[in-house]
């Protein structure tokens, strides 16, 4: 297989703070190359069927005989036969290969989709399936422009300062959300296996850094309520929302890990914004954070404005 055959990828792209290129010659943080990957790693920390990791190494092992291997934080290397599904090869680079190059490099991903509200991000955090795209989504259609979807790469600045970086060129929603803003200005880029859509936001943030304001923790519960969230709680909430968390250990990645999640616990005003169950929220949702973000200790950085739902 050849790296033409990755025809879902461009040739370069740049994603959490990171340069990704295909090609010898390209300026990159980080290279991908198709080259001779072993069956298994020599000494491995955690080791299953499919994966073994080791401190600064990952590799995977899929079901046709492709193995993928990212390591050293500058490197993923793909060693597949001609007749593996290059859709597929792309899919998994995008997500578990990039999450274990991120923890490689000391960045923390956190499962979150975000926006810029005047010169910060603000990012609401869930599992899959409870709603952390479709209110990003109601954010970016009233002015906010989408900072990430799905995964939030954060660092720490040489200040201290916890920064996160501009990541998923779109937001992946359902067809009825998408259609709930059909006037919002968003492009359809996709339709995926699991019937959710790709859409292109009509507005994103440069291609730099920007402080974290504030973190929404989303869950499904009972009645619609929203409430401060801090100190241990708060700490444990969002290592249980890490991006793959069982890499952490392994990888050799955890000094960093909680430095990034006690800096956060420390100083990000976070709310847990509980959704009921049945019923659609998602206006409600929207003005009980639009109301955090006017009571929290949040300091403007440039104008901006967001219109109701």
């Amino acid at each position: 297989m050849r790296l033409s055959s990755l025809a879902s990828l461009q040739s370069s792209w740049s994603a959490y703070g990171l340069r990704f290129a295909q090609e010898a010659g390209q300026d990159a943080d980080v290279r991908l190359t198709f080259a001779r990957v072993p069956i298994r790693l020599g000494e491995s920390v955690l080791s299953s069927p499919r994966r073994d990791v080791a401190p600064g190494d990952w590799l995977l092992r899929l079901s046709d005989g492709s193995r993928i291997r990212a390591r050293s934080g500058n490197r993923i290397e793909i060693d597949a036969p001609p007749s593996a599904d290059g859709t597929g090869l792309a899919a998994w680079v995008l997500g578990p290969a990039t999450t274990a190059i991120l923890y490689q490099r000391g960045i923390t991903p956190l499962h979150a989709s975000a926006v810029e509200v005047n010169g910060g991000v603000v990012a609401f955090l869930a599992p899959s399936g409870t709603g952390k795209s479709s209110l990003a989504a109601a954010f970016v259609a009233n002015g906010a422009p989408l900072v990430t979807d799905d995964v939030l790469a954060i660092r720490l600045g040489h200040a201290g300062t916890a920064h996160a970086w501009p990541g998923a060129e779109g937001l992946r929603l359902a067809p009825a959300t998408r259609a709930h803003f059909s006037g919002a200005g968003f492009t359809l880029l996709r339709q995926d296996a699991d019937d959710k859509q790709l859409i292109a936001a009509p507005t994103r943030v440069p291609e730099e850094p920007l402080p974290v304001r504030l973190l929404v923790l989303l869950a499904r519960g009972g009645d619609l309520r929203i409430e401060r969230i801090a100190g241990l709680d708060l700490l444990m909430s969002l290592r249980r929302l890490l991006q793959r968390p069982s890499l952490v250990a392994p990888l050799g990645a955890e000094a960093a890990v909680f430095r990034v999640l006690g800096w956060l616990a420390a100083r990000v005003p976070t709310y847990r914004l509980v959704r009921p169950v049945g019923g659609w929220t998602l206006p409600a949702c929207y003005t009980l954070v639009k109301e955090c973000l006017a009571t929290s200790p949040y300091q403007p950085t440039r104008q901006g404005s967001l219109h109701a739902v």
